[in-house]
């Protein structure tokens, strides 16, 4: 592992630990905890919120985690789905093995394998497979508008080698501070040069065949789901929001874009929208949330 990939790993554990060290599960939200979808190793399990007392199928969100794909995991990002869970949705966070030790397409073949986990286990956990929306952010929304384009475009899902779960509805999706295509923005609005992630997911040398499946953007069809596309003030990835919904827009797909924060607020960064200690995150939340009713059929 690079210097600068350590650095960066370093770098958001220590603030994703600064920013919810008073943080604690909320008392109507229950969980079904390490459930596996795929072997028993900790990268191949997920949790699943729900409000307390649920006893129906809920519309359901599943939430792919950002990190440069080399961080993050689900224990990071329960308060933000537990929050989610509060609002009345079944959320289904999960791992996925990280890089360099995993590189792509693993990420994306096991964000299917939750897919049919989540399809064949849903009598058990109150999903509705009518439902289903799938939120991401950073690199996670990047995966996440990978997997949107697979599932709803059958060329491209051969491309990738996938066979997705047609019984799951995917009705609309929200795509957070993310990027789009391997260009990982201007390095300067960073602490540290992030360029080296793209070489820990993909490796030195990118075959033929990785380069059809990175070729995201040119993939997406009419089919793509209505999207929230987010970003905020200080998102060093924020260039690629506008051109994203622009894009889906051009299309006819339902979209809407929303920049958060203004310049004399320093703390609305990249991936804000998960510290539930902002009234600024819960807005943002709150905004989807609503977006996706809209869609529930």
């Amino acid at each position: 592992m690079s210097l600068e990939t350590l650095a960066f790993k370093f770098f958001c554990w220590k603030g994703d630990r600064k920013r919810d060290k008073s943080l604690v599960p909320p008392e109507n939200v229950e969980a079904a905890i390490n459930i596996p979808y795929f072997g028993s190793d900790k990268y191949h399990l997920t949790d699943i919120y729900y409000p307390a007392g649920t006893d129906k199928k809920l519309p359901t969100i599943i939430s792919v985690h950002g990190g440069g794909y080399v961080y993050g995991t689900k224990e990071v990002y329960w308060p933000y789905c537990m929050y989610l869970a509060s609002l009345g949705f079944t959320v289904v966070n999960f791992n996925y093995p990280l890089a360099p030790k995993h590189k792509f397409p693993q990420q994306l073949n096991d964000v299917n394998r939750l897919m049919w986990m989540v399809n064949d286990n849903a009598d058990h956990y109150f999903i509705d497979k009518e439902n289903i929306f799938i939120v991401g952010d950073s690199a996670g929304a990047q995966l996440a508008s990978q997997y949107i384009t697979a599932y709803t475009n059958p060329e491209y899902a051969k491309t990738c080698n996938l066979i997705t779960p047609s019984e799951l509805k995917i009705r609309a999706c929200a795509l957070n501070c993310g990027l789009y295509t391997m260009d990982f923005g201007d390095k300067s609005k960073t602490a540290i040069d992030i360029s080296a992630l793209k070489e820990a997911y993909l490796g030195k040398k990118i075959s033929p065949q990785v380069e059809k499946q990175l070729d995201v953007v040119t993939n997406i069809t009419k089919d793509f789901p209505p999207s929230f596309i987010m970003t905020s003030e200080y998102d060093f990835l924020q260039g690629h929001a506008k051109p994203m919904y622009e894009f889906l827009t051009s299309l006819g797909i339902p979209c809407r874009f929303k920049k958060y924060g203004s310049p004399e607020q320093k703390y609305m960064g990249h991936v804000f929208h998960l510290n539930m200690n902002l009234e600024e995150a819960k807005i943002c939340n709150n905004e989807e949330i609503e977006f996706f009713k809209e869609y529930i059929s």
